[in-house]
């Protein structure tokens, strides 16, 4: 699996979740790439 992993990252993705899926990594790696994400409610306005 850690090659994979590895072959993913290599090939651009920022990040891997795995399955099976545990909702606290699913969530903290959402959240990690939403921090990067630019703000659609302030460009809106």
């Amino acid at each position: 699996m850690s090659e994979q992993v590895a072959e993913y990252l290599a090939a651009g993705m920022s990040s891997v979740v795995a399955k099976p899926i545990e909702a606290e990594k699913l969530f903290a790696a959402i959240e990690a790439a939403l921090d990067g994400a630019p703000d659609t409610a302030a460009q809106a306005a």
